[in-house]
């Protein structure tokens, strides 16, 4: 492993300046064309070229012919100096992607989950995954990221393990059982990765929730340009909220049909049967209706300029047109409401987004 030099603040300043401008563009530049596009003087970027070029950060791929006077040396981000690694748990399917420095996508593999398995097989099935997609990579592992179809402790980065759960074989500790360094762990839970990636893709938003809803019930709350995570990590729980005396909204959901017999989870296969009739009858409309009635109260609580609507069901018109009507009824500040641009890939995304994030943050950018 390289160890990197210890800089002062303006030679670091530097180097960001020079790796961010080196990742805007697809093809090499020349230490001239740095130096003109950051402001930076030849002499300092020299300097940062050669700190970079000995700690592999970089590399130089080629002669700049194309120019009178003199032929320019060509830098580019070293993609082979490191790679991230991020992976989503949830109850239907173990999803992996690979990402190198220069943030191409150099593994992606999934594993299929009946549902039916325990936190040990689901372990197992994970390391298995782990070493047969990456066995073949032989750069540094920087970062690594998981998502959790569980609640996550936000101090711990450990699975909360909350009475009831959709995914009760998530309750595993990922930051000691998966064979992966705790060094290089973040972990979250899904739906938080899933908003992390929705405000990746609306850099002009900062005032969003994301509401999904699939086997289970959550949101996702980006206020103030910030993913707000509560006091351990339990914000956003909306399937626990309560509907009635003695019932929580997943609950009521299951009673309207959507439910999963002998488990807390919804069944996704039957609530699109439900929702996608061309008629929709009595257990869908009632469904709807007390879904409408959590986002009306979330939305006055919280002020969102945007709803977004995610997971297998979310996504579904029945519900974005329910939600969107049921807002402009009552809500006190009417926001947009809108589908997902993400579909299921949400956690992955997210959780990929900050791997390579964190990966290069450690080598300077």
């Amino acid at each position: 492993m390289v160890q990197l030099p210890r800089l002062d603040s303006l030679a670091a300043a530097t180097d960001r300046a020079f790796l961010a401008c080196l990742t805007s563009h697809d093809s090499g530049l020349s230490r001239a064309q740095i130096a003109a596009q950051t402001g930076i003087s030849k002499p300092a970027i020299s300097d940062a070229a050669a700190r970079l070029l000995s700690a592999g950060i970089i590399y130089e791929v080629g002669l700049d012919t194309g120019r009178r006077g003199r032929t320019a040396t060509l830098l580019q981000v070293n993609p082979n100096r490191g790679h991230s690694l991020a992976l989503a748990l949830d109850s239907r399917e173990i999803a992996l992607r690979a990402t190198d420095l220069a943030g191409t996508v150099i593994a992606e593999d999934r594993a299929t989950l009946s549902g039916t398995e325990t936190a040990a097989t689901v372990i197992s099935a994970t390391r298995d995954l782990i070493y047969s997609a990456t066995s073949g990579i032989t750069s540094e592992l920087l970062a690594a990221t998981i998502s959790m179809a569980d609640p996550v402790e936000r101090a711990t980065h450990q699975v909360a393990k909350l009475p009831r759960t959709p995914f009760p074989a998530g309750h595993f500790d990922p930051t000691t059982e998966l064979g992966l360094d705790p060094e290089l762990l973040a972990v979250d839970n899904d739906v938080n990765w899933s908003t992390h990636a929705e405000a990746f893709s609306r850099p002009d938003q900062h005032d969003f929730v994301y509401i999904y809803v699939g086997s289970g019930i959550g949101g996702g709350l980006y206020l103030d340009g910030k993913v707000r995570r509560g006091a351990r990590g339990l914000s956003g729980e909306l399937g626990y909220l309560r509907v009635d005396h003695d019932n929580d909204l997943t609950q009521l959901l299951a009673a309207h049909g959507f439910g999963q017999e002998g488990t807390y989870r919804l069944d996704v296969d039957a609530g699109r049967a439900l929702l996608e009739s061309p008629e929709l009858g009595e257990d869908a409309r009632a469904a709807l209706a007390l879904f409408g009635r959590v986002v009306i109260n979330t939305c006055i609580v919280l002020n969102p300029a945007l709803v977004v609507m995610g997971g297998p069901l979310g996504c579904l018109p029945a519900f974005v047109e329910h939600v969107r009507d049921a807002l402009h009824l009552h809500s006190i500040d009417v926001p947009e409401v809108s589908a997902s641009v993400l579909g299921a890939s949400g956690p992955l995304q997210g959780a990929a987004l900050d791997a390579h994030q964190r990966a290069r943050t450690k080598l300077g950018f």
